[in-house]
């Protein structure tokens, strides 16, 4: 229980800074969540933590989470949602970084608030509610938590297409009928080996 209150509490640090408005294109800024608030009129965040069961309990551990942990966490204040995800068998560039270890399981929270800091605060306190009892499922030692502030537009893949046909019409984007490799940082690792 300590250490999820530990990563909690580092929160309010690990918070995402963004570029202002200005630093942003005016097209961009228009389409993004950071200078369009949500419903609400709140900046959105997500909240995620990452973390493991203990071997042999991950039943307990899905159960405690999804019916008691996160609903408890988020039936007040600011949060709006939560969703737990299990880490797929497929990983992008062929596996996990090595700067972050693995993780089976996520919890997203989202969260639509005007002030980040009284939403950890709040979600701290929660933390000692007898309600939220904890749960010997849980793996307490690899709990990594972190928020991110939506400082980015949400495109649909009808919208993305249309973005990159404008961009291909404006000489900035090579059509999508041209072969060869693709222009990319030398530093970037190659595609893993079939």
């Amino acid at each position: 229980m300590r250490l999820l209150s530990v990563s909690l509490m580092a929160l309010g640090a690990m918070t995402c800074a963004v570029l202002p408005t200005s630093a942003i294109s005016a097209e961009h800024a228009k389409n993004s969540s950071r200078s369009a608030p949500t419903a609400k009129g709140k900046q959105l965040y997500y909240f995620m933590v990452f973390s493991n069961a203990q071997p042999g309990a991950e039943e307990e551990f899905k159960r405690w989470y999804d019916d008691i942990h996160a609903p408890v966490m988020i039936e007040s204040s600011d949060f709006v949602w939560s969703q737990r995800f299990e880490i797929s068998p497929v990983q992008f560039g062929g596996g996990i970084n090595p700067q972050f270890p693995k993780r089976q399981y996520v919890v997203i929270f989202a969260v639509e608030t005007d002030n980040i800091e009284k939403v950890v605060a709040d979600a701290e306190q929660r933390m000692h509610m007898p309600r939220n009892i904890s749960s010997k499922s849980l793996d307490y030692r690899s709990l990594i938590g972190v928020t991110y502030m939506a400082s980015g537009p949400k495109v649909t893949q009808k919208q993305a297409r249309a973005m990159l046909d404008k961009e291909t019409a404006a000489g900035r984007l090579p059509g999508r009928d041209v072969q060869g490799p693709p222009d990319v940082p030398a530093d970037l690792p190659p595609p893993p080996a079939k």
